[in-house]
């Protein structure tokens, strides 16, 4: 019967420190440890789109379409397309109504004729960087004759 009660009573003193603790010890607060953060965050950059801007084409142009005097009057512009009238001084002067258009995207002019007469042609070209003059290639309609152009605005 002792060992009985021995162990009843080692059993009850196991079980009392298991559930309540050690009697002598005090569980004190920890002191918060310090870390540092080492997430970086890392921002992207703000893309901004390129702005579009439309050069202003209404004015009058002059120049040379071949070895040939030239000159475009632009009347009316509606954002990326205008109209004018296109002027060459050859032996019969050629002169032509035109519609324009421009691709801000490639930077490129293009005036089709709205004309039927046999020396009426159009125009395919790039404007310069300082939006002042158009430059490129003028065919004839008729026989597919091409000459270079170049038209600056006054």
């Amino acid at each position: 019967m002792i060992k009985n009660r021995i162990f009843v009573l080692l059993s009850v003193l196991t079980l009392s420190v298991v559930f309540l603790g050690c009697p002598g010890k005090k569980d004190e607060p920890k002191e918060p440890v310090e870390t540092k953060d080492t997430t970086k965050v890392v921002e992207k950059p703000v893309v901004e789109e390129p702005k579009v801007v439309i050069p202003d084409f209404v004015g009058s142009y002059s120049g040379a379409v071949g070895n040939m005097a030239a000159s475009m009057t632009v009347s009316k512009q509606d954002s990326i397309t205008f109209t004018a009238v296109v002027t060459i001084a050859s032996r019969t002067p050629v002169v032509q109504n035109m519609k324009g258009s421009y691709d801000p995207d490639k930077k490129t002019v293009k005036l089709t004729t709205q004309e039927t007469f046999r020396y009426n042609g159009d125009f395919s070209g790039t404007l310069s960087e300082d939006g002042k003059s158009i430059s490129g290639t003028y065919v004839q309609r008729a026989d597919n004759a091409s000459s270079v152009f170049k038209l600056t605005k006054q």
